[in-house]
C-alpha cells in the first residue's frame, strides 16, 4: 500500500479464522499500531476500538488515519491485533505500505513595476509541478499594462496562464499614460456700448471652451433700434442682431444701439 505525507487515509483488513472462546459472539479489542521504517524508528499509534467478532466467520474492518507530513520516503507494516476479553491474542495481521515522497511545490512571486495590481487564480504559496496558475494585470488610473518580464523574456497579453514547472519571478511593468491636456478655455465679456437695450447670450456662461459656439441675441429697448456689434474693440463689426461667435480666442463683443 501506498500512501502520501499528510494525507487521509485509510486501510481495511479482512479478519478470518478466530476461534469460539466459550460463547457465541467474541467481543475482542483491535488495537492497530503503524510502525515507520526511518531513522528515528517511529511508532504511530492509529486507533483502538471494540468490535463484535462472529467465530469462525471473515470480517473486514476499516481504520482512518493521517500519514505525518514528515514521513515522505518512509515505509514499514501496518500491524493489527486481535484480542480477546482477556486480552489474549487471537490474531495478528500485517500489511506492507510505503509513503510516498511529497510532490514538488513551486512558489510564484509577481513584482510590479509603475502602479497596478496582478490577480492569481489559483492564489496560493506554493503549487504542483504543472499546475497552470492565471495571472492578470489590472493598470492603475493613467497607467496602461506594457508586459510581464521573466528572465529577459516579456508577453504583453495581460491575462496569461504560467505553467510551474520551477520557481517563478515575473514582474508586471506598467507605463504611465499622462491624460491629455484640457483644451484651452477663453472668455467671453459682452455688455452694451451705446444706446439701451439688453444683450442675452446661449449657453449663458463667461469661460468656454475652445471651438465652443456661442448665440449673442442683441434687443433693443422701447425707442432704439439695434445698429451694430463692436466686436474686439473695434477690430470687427456686425450688423446682425442675432449672431454666433466660435470661441477661439478671448472676445468683448458689445452691441451699439441708437434712437429711432
Amino acid at each position: 500500500m501506498s500512501y502520501l505525507p499528510g494525507q487521509n487515509s485509510s486501510f481495511t483488513v479482512k479478519i478470518t479464522n478466530l476461534s469460539k472462546r466459550g460463547t457465541q459472539n467474541v467481543e475482542a479489542k483491535l488495537r492497530t499500531s503503524v510502525y515507520m521504517a526511518t531513522n528515528l524508528g517511529d511508532i504511530i499509534p492509529i486507533t483502538d476500538r471494540n468490535d463484535a467478532f462472529t467465530p469462525g466467520q471473515a470480517q473486514s474492518f476499516t481504520w482512518n488515519f493521517t500519514v505525518p507530513a514528515s514521513f515522505g520516503g518512509a515505509s514499514g507494516q501496518i500491524i493489527v491485533r486481535v484480542f480477546d476479553p482477556g486480552n489474549n491474542i487471537l490474531s495478528t495481521i500485517t500489511q506492507n505500505f510505503t509513503v510516498d515522497n511529497p510532490p514538488p511545490a513551486y512558489t510564484l512571486n509577481i513584482s510590479i513595476s509603475g502602479s497596478g495590481t496582478v490577480s492569481k487564480n489559483p492564489n496560493k504559496a506554493t503549487y504542483n509541478s504543472g499546475e497552470q496558475v492565471n495571472i492578470v494585470a489590472v493598470p492603475s488610473q493613467n497607467y496602461v499594462f506594457s508586459y510581464w518580464l521573466e528572465n529577459g523574456n516579456t508577453d504583453t497579453y495581460p491575462n496569461i496562464n504560467v505553467i510551474m514547472l520551477s520557481n517563478r519571478q515575473i514582474t508586471a511593468v506598467f507605463t504611465y499614460n499622462p491624460p491629455p491636456p484640457p483644451p484651452p478655455t477663453y472668455t467671453l465679456t459682452t455688455g452694451v456700448k451705446s444706446g439701451s437695450g439688453t444683450i442675452t447670450r446661449i449657453p449663458n456662461k463667461s469661460v468656454f471652451s475652445e471651438g465652443e459656439t456661442v448665440n449673442l441675441t442683441a434687443t433693443p429697448a422701447n425707442g432704439w433700434v439695434f445698429s451694430y456689434w463692436d466686436i474686439d474693440n473695434g477690430a470687427d463689426y456686425d450688423s446682425y442682431y442675432d449672431i454666433y461667435v466660435m470661441m477661439l480666442a478671448n472676445h468683448v463683443i458689445r452691441a451699439v444701439f441708437e434712437r429711432m
